[in-house]
């Protein structure tokens, strides 16, 4: 079935802008996008990380300072009773990828994985992930010329 992607983060574009927004039409279950680091930067207000997709998306350059969270939006089909897990910062059946199904259904899924929620499970945040990042891009940038 034929639903939304969407994108939200935190990105550079002379200053902070908080993005959310539609990408492109998604078939549900389709995996999301991989992204791949290609450098670090910093403007003054910290450090952001630019990203490859596969495949393209419009904010390809821009320099986030959070990590892109996809998601999607009006895929109609998804089973309320169903165990789910948020992948990317959606919320997808268990069966679709065979995981685990953390939530027991797609309302505490929806809650948990939220924008601006608490978060249920095993949680890394923003600033861990662009710590990570920034230290995985220097040791590239040594070790791999």
């Amino acid at each position: 079935m034929t639903c939304q992607l969407w994108v939200r983060g935190r990105a550079e574009s002379a200053g902070y802008v908080d993005v959310d927004v539609l990408l492109s039409a998604w078939v549900n279950g389709r995996p999301f996008p991989t992204l791949t680091v290609l450098g670090t930067g910093n403007f003054g207000r910290g450090v952001y990380t630019t990203y490859s997709a596969n495949p393209a998306w419009q904010y390809n350059a821009a320099g986030w300072y959070t990590y892109p969270q996809f998601y999607t939006k009006n895929c109609g089909s998804l089973d309320p009773t169903v165990a789910h897990d948020c992948i990317n910062g959606g919320c997808i059946p268990s069966t679709t990828y065979n995981t685990p199904g953390i939530f027991a259904n797609l309302a505490a899924c929806q809650s948990g994985c939220a924008k601006n929620s608490n978060c249920v499970g095993e949680c890394v945040s923003a600033a861990q992930i662009a710590a990570l990042q920034a230290a995985t891009s220097n040791l590239i940038s040594r070790y791999c010329k």
